[in-house]
């Protein structure tokens, strides 16, 4: 009798698929409830086996319903056999029911598989179960027993769980009892002649080569038959059978040992004899635990080498092809399995295989050539195929070796992307190698040209053939000789780029040679005008042009021409020389020089003898005659220098003709028409000289009369009593008699007046640029000179501004053994003379000077490029960037080149001082600080009186932001009669002052640029005059800040004040001097901002009162949680704005596409920049009174005016 046991409580895995069941029902109603369930056995009475058993889970895989379980893979590794390989066996049991198959099962493998309900004698085992065979590699399966009550007559399901079992199984135990042995259905026989009709079906073209192990286990053997007898009569019996089988075609003779291999042995009573039924259960365990046990059932020929990782694709497929009715063909199925499972594998490997070079595809399409990438696609290709042979040999060989191809051939084809890639950037390396090393070899004295490019060409192609050569893999078909070709293409075309501007300048060369060997010559032979003068000129040019043909032929074989190139090359020269002689020929006879000409020959002939001396005219001389003759013979020079003639040694003088080049009409210098233009203005002019000789025979003819000198004398006599008397007027007569006489004497009247001529000249440039500033500053109040309102020729200020900027920011620091400042950065030591951060008044190594002055006599650069003494590039550019804060940059730039006339060098020169200042000044560091950390600062270095000075600094009401003007921009408010000079250090004041400065420029949106400053001067006194301060103040405006005052209004200001300013403003610039208004009632002030954002003392209706607010106890910086991610965001903006304005700032002409995304960068830098303010700046009294705040990444501006609240953020 076999032991029953009630079901244990389900375990998980039981749960996992009983709520998959319920799913199953959802989707489809008519699947009965058991389609898939587990169970997990109770444990079994300790047998002779094993002692202790593992709790090992069971699955059914078909159930009643002839359903295939999805779970399989999960138990497969709950068994911990999906990675066993071919290290796994399997055996399945056929008997009739209740025969105690699972019984056995348990006892001879330790499972845990139901037993019968002994009360009931009902059917236990339904559908196929299986289980690990207890501390061995053996799957069980449990069949459904045959010949029960519960199927009847349908035996379908017998056949389909035979024809599984012989499919998947190596071993096939047979349970019956003694007492069956000899009958047909006791015995199982019709059972057993359907299993061999199956194995025909699946083995038959596998003859001898994979078989079956059938174990008949003879139950309740009582001694008295022997098991040779009992072996003798199933043997015959299944040999009966097999020849009653109707075999296949070409298998009518095969034998039953052709397939299958048989083993026989017995079972004592296991109720009658339970201890020696035991002891039979081991010894029967030793054939499938002991390869050297005789009877070792798990031979290699049994294997269905199915990989275990693959057995549930093969066990469902071949379920589904039992169920199909279709036939199934073994080994096909085992093709199938194969295909599946290697795609499977390779698609794994595949997806890892590419992930490795997800970052160097990155580099390669940024252009890097990597050096190792052979050896990185060889070695990742080796370890994806070692991956793939490692899970998928063990399957078909066939198909694994095809499928190993197929991977092969697409982690080829994957590293042939990477292939391409690195030859494309091999290629551009080779061809900038090419060109670096060219045009460094060409800046040579004396080179071969063809040397040169032979050895560089050389040199670019071995360094891509050497590239290329290290990334061919083995297993490829690729080639780089297309792009080889290709790249000795280009290198052959800029090569002769190269030869013809090489030839270019070589020609260049020759005429600046040609034209330096002529000019002088040229010049001479023209001054000396004759009837030869032309043929020495062409006598000259011949001279100089031989020199210049042999040089270029000598040059340009040096390039390997040839001679229809040299030929073409020595015309082009001839002609341009050519064209240069006429060039000066054209400045020698241009009309002033030739007048110039023809009145010095003139007087050569007119005033001086025939030995060279001059004459002097007398009455008797033939003036009229000579002036006829000279005047004649100097007109004949026109005809002579109207045309280049040649002479007959000359004639076969000529230079080629071409459609832009008639040699001919070159030799034309004056029309008839401009010869008749200079010879009538040189009558005119040589009429001077000839009215001169007639004035001066006069002069020397004429006397003053006697009475005259009388008169004179008579009448003059009181003004001359009145100079001898006057000591003034007597010095003034011997300084100007003294200076005239010198003048006249020395002959020098003619310089005096040449020189008076200049001087009004340079007045009236002056005057003139006077007035076009004034028109300048005009243009910029209407708007023009802004980022909205740039002329042509201001954008193109504006993009060399940012060239000049790149070079700068490009360019490391030139002192690298300078000190360091507080930033970290090279400082020319600069640090006690500027102050450092907050000058000596903290480090006490002197007492508090003037720091401006120091700063700009020791402190400031003198050229645009200096800053580089100081700073490097990287950290001049991170100073643009936080000086611009929220700005665009383009509105910074533009701020300086308006403040220095549009000229880009000053401009340039302008912001690098601005930010050296910045720098040196640590005016962020000032921020960071602000009010709370700066008065913890002057209270530690003057303990007990430098916080006393700060609070009152801030307490008095001195200074403080009061609302917008008129114009919307913001003003602040100065009482200077609160100002007493002794209160507080000069340090002190400038810090202050810094840090007001960077609190008002976060009112300061678009289109709102500026601010305005209201001095209060009412109730001043000497006692509040600070002209340290003051000039200070104004050297902020005028160079730390430029154009960020709007106007600066002095209300109520003593008169002397007027006459102060007289004085200063021609000393300012002029953009700033105009800004400044003096107002005197409340009248005049309210013409600049509106009663309604004025104090009642200013005669306005806004009822305010400045009362500080103390900095709270906290460190007074807000939270931002995503500030990382932020800063990140803006150094990326801050490139991304970089590398576009390089293309923009080198894009001649229009530039929308550039101008929108160089907008849309600056807007969102300026989104990230306001959201981080938080982060870089400590709170002031205006965010603690909620006059400015930063709210939820939005900039609100909110004078709690009635004007209600107003968002900054997009206006840039």
């Amino acid at each position: 009798m076999e032991e029953h046991t009630e079901r244990p409580i389900p375990s998980p895995e039981q749960d996992f698929v009983t709520i998959e069941n319920e799913h199953l029902e959802q989707e489809h109603p008519s699947t009965p409830t058991s389609v898939m369930s587990t169970s997990v056995q109770p444990a079994q009475p300790a047998t002779a086996v094993q002692t202790e058993k593992e709790q090992l889970p069971q699955l059914q895989i078909v159930n009643e319903e002839q359903a295939f379980t999805a779970d399989m893979p999960q138990y497969m590794a709950q068994w911990k056999l999906d990675q066993a390989g071919f290290n796994y066996n399997m055996v399945a049991v056929f008997g009739s029911q209740s025969t105690g198959k699972s019984t056995l099962l348990n006892r001879l493998f330790g499972t845990q598989f139901d037993v019968m309900d002994e009360s009931r004698r009902q059917q236990t085992t339904k559908g196929i179960w299986i289980s690990r065979g207890q501390g061995m590699n053996v799957l069980i399966m449990d069949v459904e027993g045959t010949d029960g009550r519960e199927r009847g007559e349908d035996q379908d399901f017998e056949r389909k769980s035979a024809l599984f079992s012989l499919a998947t199984s190596e071993v096939i135990l047979v349970n019956l009892w003694e007492h069956q042995v000899g009958l047909y259905q006791g015995a199982n026989m019709g059972l057993l002649k359907t299993v061999f009709e199956v194995n025909l079906q699946l083995f038959q073209a596998q003859k001898n080569q994979e078989k079956t192990l059938l174990l008949f286990v003879i139950r309740d053997h009582v001694g008295t038959t022997p098991l040779s007898n009992l072996q003798a009569t199933l043997q015959t019996d299944l040999e009966r059978i097999w020849y009653s089988l109707s075999k296949p075609e070409g298998l009518e003779d095969c034998k039953i040992t052709d397939y299958f291999d048989f083993m026989y042995t017995t079972l004592p009573h296991k109720i009658l004899m339970p201890e020696k039924f035991d002891d039979e259960v081991a010894k029967l365990r030793t054939r499938f635990t002991e390869p050297k046990d005789p009877n070792f059932v798990f031979q290699p020929n049994y294997s269905r080498r199915v990989p275990a990782d693959g057995l549930h694709v093969y066990c469902s497929s071949i379920w589904e092809k039992i169920m199909s009715n279709k036939d199934l063909d073994l080994p096909t199925q085992q093709e199938l399995l194969a295909q599946y499972r290697c795609d499977e594998i390779a698609s794994a490997v595949l997806a890892t295989f590419v992930g490795q070079f997800a970052d160097l595809r990155r580099l390669l399409e940024n252009g890097d050539v990597n050096a190792d990438l052979g050896s990185i696609m060889s070695s990742a290709r080796t370890e994806a195929l070692k991956l793939f042979d490692k899970d998928a040999s063990r399957y078909h060989p066939e198909v694994y070796k095809r499928k190993r191809q197929e991977l092969l051939a697409n982690a080829n084809t994957q590293l042939f992307g990477y292939f391409s890639m690195q030859l494309r950037n091999a290629h551009k390396r080779a061809m900038q190698l090419f060109t670096d090393k060219l045009t460094t070899d060409l800046k040579g004295h004396s080179y071969n040209f063809v040397e040169v490019v032979k050895v560089t060409r050389e040199k670019a192609i071995d360094y891509f053939v050497e590239v290329a050569k290290a990334i061919q893999l083995p297993e490829t078909d690729w080639e780089f000789a297309n792009e080889q070709q290709q790249l000795e293409s280009e290198i052959e075309e800029r090569a002769m780029e190269a030869r013809t501007a090489e030839l270019r300048k070589a020609e260049k060369q020759l005429e600046k040679q040609l034209e330096r060997s002529i000019a002088e010559p040229i010049s001479l032979a023209l001054n000396q005008p004759s009837q030869d003068m032309w043929h020495k000129v062409i006598v000259i040019f011949r001279n100089a042009i031989e020199g210049g043909r042999d040089s270029l032929i000598q040059r340009a074989k040096s390039f390997n021409s040839s001679n229809d190139e040299l030929d073409v090359a020595v015309l082009s020269m001839e002609r341009r020389s050519w064209k240069l002689l006429r060039k000066k020929v054209d400045e020698e006879t241009a009309d002033a020089m030739l007048l110039l000409k023809l009145r010095t020959r003139f007087e050569e002939q007119f005033r001086y003898d025939d030995q060279g001396l001059p004459r002097v005219w007398k009455p008797e001389d033939d003036i009229d005659g000579h002036f006829q003759r000279a005047r004649s013979e100097t007109l004949q020079l026109l005809p002579l220098f109207s045309h280049i003639a040649l002479k007959d040694e000359d004639a076969d003088f000529s230079i080629a003709n071409d459609e832009n080049f008639d040699f001919g009409a070159t030799l034309d210098i004056l029309s008839e028409a401009k010869q008749r233009e200079i010879s009538t203005r040189f009558k005119r002019e040589s009429d001077a000289f000839y009215l001169e000789a007639k004035r001066s025979v006069v002069a020397t003819t004429a006397k003053v009369p006697y009475w005259v000198v009388v008169l004179l004398v008579v009448l003059g006599w009181n003004e001359f009593i009145t100079i001898v008397t006057s000591p003034l007027y007597l010095m003034l007569f011997i300084i100007f008699g003294s200076t005239g006489y010198l003048i006249w004497g020395l002959n020098l009247t003619g310089p005096v007046m040449r020189v008076g001529h200049v001087v009004y000249n340079e007045g009236s440039r002056m005057i003139r640029e006077k007035v076009t500033e004034g028109l300048d500053r005009a243009k910029d109040q209407d708007g023009t000179g802004r980022r909205y309102h740039l002329t042509d020729d201001q954008t193109a200020d504006l993009k060399a501004m940012w060239r000049k900027a790149f070079e700068i920011y490009d360019a490391p620091c030139r002192k690298p053994n300078g000190t360091a400042n507080g930033n970290g950065v090279a400082h020319s030591g600069s640090e006690g003379k500027s102050g450092g951060m907050l000058g000596g008044y903290f480090g006490k190594k002197k007492p508090v000077h003037d720091v401006e002055e120091d700063y700009v006599a020791n402190g400031s650069v003198t050229a645009s490029t200096e800053i580089l003494d100081h700073y490097s590039g990287q950290q001049v550019k991170e100073a643009l960037w936080t000086l611009c804060w929220a700005e665009h940059p383009d509105a910074l730039l533009l701020r300086l080149l308006r403040a220095r006339k549009w000229d880009v060098e000053k401009a340039l020169l302008m912001g690098n001082n601005i930010m050296k200042w910045r720098l040196d000044n640590h005016v962020d560091e000032i921020i960071k600080m602000g009010e709370k950390g700066l008065r913890a600062k002057y209270e530690a270095a003057n303990p007990g009186k430098g916080g006393k000075q700060w609070d009152y600094q801030m307490t008095s009401g001195k200074s403080y932001l009061s609302g917008p003007d008129r114009l919307d921009r913001t003003y602040t408010v100065i009482n200077v009669h609160h100002h007493k000079k002794e209160d507080q250090p000069l340090d002190m004041l400038r810090r202050w002052t810094i840090l007001i400065m960077e609190t008002t420029r976060l009112y300061m949106a678009f289109p709102c640029e500026t601010g305005s400053i209201l001095f209060n001067m009412k109730q001043f006194a000497l006692s509040n005059m600070d002209f340290e301060y003051v000039k200070f103040l104004i050297s902020c405006f005028e160079a730390y800040y430029p154009e960020c005052l709007g106007v600066c209004l002095l209300h109520g200001a003593p008169w002397v004040f007027g006459a102060v300013w007289k004085l200063i403003a021609p000393l300012l610039d002029p953009v700033v001097a105009q800004k400044v208004h003096f107002t005197h009632t409340n009248e005049d002030l309210h013409q600049f901002i509106a009663p309604e954002n004025l104090p009642a003392e200013f005669g306005g209706t806004k009822n305010f009162k400045y009362i500080y607010e103390v900095p709270r106890d906290e460190n007074g910086f807000a939270d931002v949680p995503n500030k990382d991610e932020l800063f990140a965001k803006k150094k990326q903006l801050e490139e991304e704005f970089e590398k576009v304005t390089r293309e923009w700032a080198t894009t001649m002409g229009s530039t929308p596409e550039l101008d929108k995304e160089r907008d849309e960068l600056a807007k969102e830098h300026r989104k990230v920049v306001i959201a981080l303010d938080p982060v870089v700046r400590a709170d002031t009294h205006y965010h603690r009174k909620g006059y400015v705040r930063v709210e939820n990444g939005r900039l609100i501006r909110d004078w709690q005016n009635g004007d209600g609240e107003v968002d900054l953020t997009e206006r840039i």
